[in-house]
């Protein structure tokens, strides 16, 4: 093997040592961060009701608020199923969203996207659910949930 053939090896693995070395720098930073807490919401989210899409985002005017943004596929339901599927979401998201902050959050919103049809045919229609005050349930001991601060109990 040449020199220079060994330099560039050389070069190489130090590079991809490096760039794995800054990621999971990267990475550890992100995991303490609402938005993980969110990221990990919507794989939630979707693996439970087998949706195309899921999106969590924190809404903060004119209320703070849990926005979840979900498309669904295939046969639409009857306005009273999609009712039934976006209080389920909202539930779950209640249920299952872990964050020391999640006391401030006054309204979970959930945005329903079902797309049917195929090519330039499609069609897309889209329904809209709040859940005022919603139910957290109370921090354990040991979890993430702990004593916050809330706009009537500072």
């Amino acid at each position: 093997m040449s020199k220079s053939l060994l330099t560039i090896a050389v070069m190489g693995f130090l590079c991809v040592a490096l760039m794995v070395v800054a990621m999971l720098a990267s990475l550890s930073m992100f995991q303490g961060t609402p938005a993980a807490e969110r990221t990990k919401l919507s794989l939630q989210i979707q693996n439970e009701f087998k949706f195309a899409a899921v999106g969590t985002h924190q809404i903060e005017m004119p209320v703070m608020a849990l926005q979840v943004r979900y498309e669904t596929r295939g046969r639409l339901p009857t306005l009273e199923e999609q009712q039934k599927e976006m209080e389920a979401v909202a539930a779950f998201t209640v249920k299952h969203y872990d964050n020391e902050n999640r006391r401030l959050f006054r309204e979970v919103r959930v945005f329903r996207r079902h797309v049917s049809g195929r090519g330039c045919w499609t069609n897309t229609y889209e329904n809209t659910y709040t859940l005022k005050d919603p139910p957290w349930p109370k921090p354990t001991r040991g979890s993430r949930g702990g004593a916050v601060p809330t706009p009537e109990n500072p």
